[in-house]
This record gives structure tokens, sequence and C-alpha cells, in this order.
């Protein structure tokens, strides 16, 4: 079915506005198959446009970092997320803008487990206040100078013990 659509879109493309994809919100929704987040990506990706994306990614961003509750199950009807959306959107760089926050939600600001203790937002993001996260303890053995010690701190979990038991490494390690 998504193979006819886009057959029938490229039709109505050719015929109605001489093979070019319009940059209007409205004429893009009404082709066949094009939804507002499909018609909003595609005038800010396509067209570097400040339009605001709203989809389960950006909800979940916008609603941790913001506090948000969720107003209604589907993204696009959530008029408070739809305007701290907008309001959020940068008029330079949407295009940008819109990719760091699909890739932070990708990568660190998933949906069951984020990894707060990685992510850039984290002193500002509403969700620190709230999210319990499942504490994550680490004992580092034959600690040496500590380097081992550092790296699971930085990855966000919490030192319990370091051992060693070389005097002069443990003597670094303390110095460190």
């Amino acid at each position: 079915s998504r193979a006819k659509r886009l057959k029938a879109i490229a039709r109505i493309l050719v015929r109605n506005y001489a093979g070019v994809v319009p940059q209007d919100l409205e004429q893009l929704s009404q082709l066949p198959g094009v939804g507002a987040y499909a018609a909003s990506a595609t005038l800010c990706f396509a067209f570097g446009k400040p339009v605001p994306l709203v989809d389960s990614n950006f909800a979940r961003v916008y609603r941790r970092y913001f506090g948000l509750r969720q107003g209604s199950r589907r993204p696009q009807r959530d008029r408070q997320l739809c305007d701290m959306a907008a309001l959020a959107l940068p008029h330079r760089y949407p295009r940008e803008f819109s990719y760091a926050v699909l890739d932070l939600a990708a990568t660190v600001c998933l949906s069951k487990h984020p990894r707060c203790s990685c992510c850039p937002l984290a002193e500002r993001c509403g969700s620190q206040q709230s999210y319990k996260r499942p504490r994550r303890v680490a004992l580092d053995l034959f600690a040496g100078a500590g380097g081992l010690s550092l790296g699971v701190q930085v990855a966000g979990f919490e030192l319990g013990y370091a051992v060693e038991a070389d005097r002069r490494a443990a003597m670094t390690y303390g110095y460190n």
C-alpha cells in the first residue's frame, strides 16, 4: 500500500505542482498518506523550515526536560506539548536542532532506561527530580591509580569500594 500511495503522490505532484514538492503544511497534509508529522518533518528536514516536530521521541525528551505530564496518548494531540515544542524550536538551524533532539532520544533519553548520567541536559532536566534510577554500585579490585574508578563514576555508577594492595599505587590512588 505504501508503494501505491507514493505513486499517487508522485502523480499529484506532477499534475498539480509541476513536479515540485510544496512547501506548505496544509498542501503537504492533503497528499495521500501524509499525516501531520510527515508533513512537518518534510518541511523541517527537506526545506529547513522552523516547523516543530511532535512524535513519541520528541514527546519523551520534551516531557522529561520540561517536566510536563502526559496530556494525551497521542503526542500531536497534546496541546501543552505542541506549544512547548513550538517555543523550544529555534528559528535558526531548525533542521539541526530537530536532528539533535532525535539523536538524544535514540541514544541517551531512552524510553525504558534513560542514560541521565551521560546526558548533556541533565543539570537542567525536569526529570532529574522525579526519575528514580536503580542504584548501580561498582567495586574496583586492583585499583591501581584509579582509572577504572573514574571511568565507572563517569558512566553513572556509584563507586562502593576500591581495593589496592600495592602501597605506592594506593598512595597514587589517594592523591588522584
